[in-house]
């Protein structure tokens, strides 16, 4: 999937939009636009770094497992820009991963045989290669990389560094991106704002 995800910015209020298009062209218009849904992006990728529902990091069984945080939203913040003519206003997001938490849909590994899900907090944020670890495989979309040398106690569930599959499905979350709601209103606002500003 690609690794910019685009969000092309609807808002056609007339009382606004007519009037403000009595005063300017389209393309100066759309840039007003598209810099207020920006923002509104960059702000509220800024909230969800900073909250602990997007930072809940789980194993392949779905339990917590810590970890330091990878600022990936930061990250996506920084690299968020827009596009604009006369006819619309585009906002991206140039930060690999981000559209796949949008969508979700299947992940499959490129270029190597197994994908990596971290399983402790040790490994979270971190290449397996970084590790000195044993390989284990329990069937053929199933295997696991251990701490060489680590000896399993009997009777406890077992904690590798990382579960190794061939093929995932990621389900789609939507709350990584403001409602198209929240980047109407936004935009309205300022658009009024403008509008009251150069009319005084």
């Amino acid at each position: 999937m690609s690794a910019t995800l685009t969000i092309e910015v609807f808002d056609r209020t007339p009382a606004i939009f007519n009037r403000l298009l009595q005063l300017l062209s389209g393309a100066e218009l759309n840039k007003a636009v598209g810099f207020t849904a920006q923002e509104t992006v960059r702000s509220h990728l800024g909230t969800i770094e900073q909250d602990s529902e997007h930072h809940e990091h789980h194993g392949l069984g779905g339990d917590s497992i810590g970890g330091e945080r990878t600022h990936f939203y930061e990250q996506a913040a920084q690299h968020t820009n827009f596009t604009s003519d006369d006819s619309a206003a585009i906002v991206g997001i140039a930060k690999t991963g981000m559209a796949q938490r949008y969508y979700g849909g299947p992940i499959d590994p490129v270029n190597v045989t197994w994908l990596t899900i971290p399983n402790t907090a040790e490994a979270y944020g971190h290449r397996a290669s970084e590790f000195d670890l044993s390989f284990v495989k329990f069937h053929d979309n199933l295997a696991a990389l251990f701490l060489r040398g680590e000896k399993r106690v009997k009777g406890e569930p077992l904690n590798p560094y990382f579960w190794l599959k061939k093929h995932v499905d990621q389900e789609p979350d939507p709350t990584v991106l403001p409602t198209q709601d929240k980047i109407r209103e936004d935009v309205r606002e300022a658009l009024t704002d403008y509008f009251s500003t150069i009319r005084e």
